[in-house]
């Protein structure tokens, strides 16, 4: 049978065909296998086609007790859940007072880790934890010295009792003339239209998680929009109009303190 790619975009293909040869590797050699670290849309998508397999399921892990992203493990039902500690370990440091998410983040790009191997990066009183595979721990743990010419000592730690929810939240209202995606991205992040634009078509926007290109769509709320470098933000709902007819949007956007 040929299956339906329709419900997917150009660069999510590969996505889902990795993801399927991995369920069927699990049902055909009835042990765990793993996947790379997924966001929310990923994980149910890999949940769909779990459920394609009689006698087979999935556990996802993320260290954090309420982790966005995480790892799947696939396995047959006769066979024990797998054990968090297995997989995952939370690795920890001092965070510098000029150190930010994206520094981070970046930091560890740039020491040739691949973005699908780290979980959620969580930074909480003072302190940086990071989700990572077990197979990437103790090459951090050796390499990851320096942040923003500050030196770091990062060790393991258990993360199971950390919140990976950004405790400040700020409410915004902002105006933009239609639901159009390059309207809203334009206005929300306060830039010009045409960038918005060329950052859409660039495939640097994503909405719920998906990449998205169609510079156009009609986004449906409420909605999670993130711009690479820009940040995300939740627009809840249409809470009202302006005289010119424009439409008035509630937002939000979380961080840590």
């Amino acid at each position: 049978m040929v299956e339906d790619f329709s419900f997917l975009n150009r660069d999510e293909i590969d996505e889902y065909t990795k993801l399927s040869k991995k369920v069927n590797l699990a049902y055909e050699k009835d042990y765990y296998v793993e996947t790379d670290f997924l966001d929310p849309y990923w994980q149910k998508i890999l949940q769909s086609i779990v459920n394609r397999y009689i006698g087979m399921k999935s556990s996802f892990i993320g260290i954090f007790n309420d982790a966005e992203r995480k790892i799947a493990i696939i396995y047959s039902d006769f066979l024990q859940n797998p054990l968090s500690e297995d997989y995952l370990s939370c690795l920890s440091f001092d965070l510098p007072d000029d150190v930010l998410h994206k520094d981070v983040l970046g930091t560890l790009m740039s020491l040739g880790v691949n973005r699908k191997a780290i979980g959620d990066i969580v930074i909480r009183d003072g302190k940086c934890y990071i989700a990572v595979k077990n197979s990437l721990s103790n090459y951090l743990i050796a390499e990851f010295r320096e942040i923003r010419r500050h030196e770091i000592t990062l060790k393991q730690v258990d993360g199971t009792n950390i919140s990976a929810t950004k405790l400040k939240v700020t409410y915004k209202t902002v105006v933009v003339p239609s639901l159009r995606l390059d309207a809203i991205v334009a206005s929300v992040y306060n830039i010009k239209r045409n960038i918005a634009v060329n950052m859409i078509k660039k495939g640097l926007v994503k909405v719920d998680y998906r990449q998205t290109f169609d510079v156009d769509k009609k986004i449906e709320l409420p909605a999670l929009i993130s711009v690479r470098g820009y940040g995300r933000v939740y627009i809840d709902e249409v809470s009202g109009s302006t005289q010119k007819g424009n439409l008035k949007l509630a937002i939000r956007k979380g961080e840590y303190r």
